[in-house]
């Protein structure tokens, strides 16, 4: 990226402008608006048809669960990354600014692109979330939702798997009393980490 000049494109077609937004990049990206020449040319669109502004809308360095929510399925050298930084993005929350100030430079506001890319493109077979996604004007916040939603399935399902891990190594030397108060105890516990008042039907959790 940092080898590019302003008004070169990638081998995806994008520029460094197009590179910040997508990345949260809000001083690169306030810099680069700066220049009148990328100024002019602020609406440019990349190999799958989005501009700096459908990128900075679907901010997908931060809400890749909500596109792909099986992160078993995901590779890891795509996942990794997106955990190692996910503290960045959850403290500086860049896009929303991101999004204003492009906005505020003359980007065209229209979502058609970014939300047919989303469409076509991620796993998520939520029909209620495709169905939002498909006519929001606030995409980046439906789906920030959504990667909230599926950081706390992910907690609670981690929690349920090794509840069960404990059962099965203390079925015969723990009486039901007691592994039923640890169970009580770790629910309790897990609904303080995850976040929520119930645990959520989408994790089963037998007992």
């Amino acid at each position: 990226m940092a080898q590019l000049k302003p008004l070169d494109t990638d081998e995806k077609g994008r520029n460094l402008l197009m590179q910040s937004a997508a990345k949260g990049y809000g001083f690169a990206v306030a810099y680069l608006l700066s220049l009148p020449e990328l100024r002019e040319i602020i609406d440019l669109r990349d190999a799958k048809g989005l501009s700096a502004y459908d990128m900075a809308q679907l901010a997908n360095t931060q809400t890749l669960l909500a596109c792909h929510p099986d992160q078993e399925k995901m590779n890891p050298f795509v996942l990794v990354p997106f955990l190692v930084t996910q503290p960045y993005y959850t403290s500086r929350a860049p896009f929303p600014e991101i999004t204003r100030m492009l906005a505020q430079a003359g980007a065209t506001e229209d979502l058609t692109a970014a939300r047919r890319f989303w469409l076509e493109t991620c796993s998520n077979k939520d029909a209620k979330l495709r169905a939002r996604v498909n006519t929001t004007t606030a995409l980046h916040e439906e789906l920030i939702m959504e990667q909230a939603r599926q950081v706390r399935l992910s907690c609670f399902t981690r929690a349920a798997r090794s509840m069960e891990q404990v059962r099965e190594l203390l079925a015969e030397s723990w009486s039901g009393e007691r592994m039923a108060t640890a169970e009580a105890k770790f629910r309790q516990e897990t609904l303080e980490k995850c976040g929520g008042t119930r645990w959520p039907d989408e994790v089963p959790y037998s007992q």
